[in-house]
């Protein structure tokens, strides 16, 4: 009975913890790539960004808009609704 028992714990935790790789896997990344972030950040000054920011050509922003409106169309049918419209 012992045995029967240990399986059957053994299928539950299996089962969990293949439920929580994909989150756990999502949370390393993400962190890591916030830690890489945070460090190249280190060496750049708000006066620099602030420059940087402000002689970026229009027409470079108009693409990347043009390019984030284009991708949120295309995985618009993918995200379930958040809520029911009435």
């Amino acid at each position: 009975m012992g045995a029967t028992q240990s399986v059957s714990v053994n299928g539950i935790v299996g089962t969990r913890l293949g439920r929580l790789a994909p989150a756990i896997v999502s949370l390393v990344v993400f962190f890591t790539a916030l830690a890489v972030l945070r460090s190249e950040l280190r060496h750049v000054t708000w006066v620099e960004l602030m420059r940087d920011t402000s002689t970026t050509r229009p027409n470079r922003l108009g693409v990347a808009v043009a390019a984030r409106l284009s991708g949120r169309r295309a995985h618009r049918g993918s995200d379930p609704p958040m809520h029911e419209s009435a």
